[in-house]
């Protein structure tokens, strides 16, 4: 199998072995108390989320927090760090900036990315911020359109 230059560089580019808690928490190492963070934060803001890992030939092994279905966030883990990354309609935006955190998440979406599906907020272990997060995914969560 011919393995590409962003896959050898992936944290778990093995697309027959899906990775191990314990493996996760090593490869992690000073960016795994913020993944434990991470998943406080989903569980109390939505108890019944589930996580799946899927694999890419890009990144190899990463993680999905669900609602159901829906995906709430990716979490692709990197050797002492990771990419978080979560996806906001137009709905959840315009009452972010409504909202009490108006100035961060403007700055915020100066370097966010934008897709038709909606606004891409990333972070990495020096960037996170739990704060942030946290009404971020709460956004997330309010404004599912079923």
């Amino acid at each position: 199998m011919k393995t590409t230059s962003a896959v050898a560089v992936a944290a778990f580019p093995d697309r027959d072995h899906e990775p191990a808690e314990e493996a996760l928490v090593s490869t992690l190492g000073l960016a795994a108390p913020l993944q434990k963070e991470i998943l406080n934060q989903l569980y109390s803001a939505y108890p019944a989320a589930t996580l799946s890992w899927q694999y890419s030939p890009g990144v190899g092994w990463y993680r999905v927090a669900l609602q159901k279905q829906r995906r709430l966030f990716y979490f692709v883990p990197k050797p002492g760090n990771f990419q978080l990354s979560i996806l906001l309609g137009r709905n959840a935006i315009a009452s972010l900036l409504a909202g009490p955190h108006q100035r961060e998440i403007g700055a915020r979406l100066k370097t966010a990315r934008r897709y038709p599906e909606g606004t891409s907020f990333v972070f990495d272990r020096q960037s996170f911020d739990a704060g942030i997060f946290a009404v971020l995914l709460a956004a997330k969560l309010a404004h599912y359109r079923t």
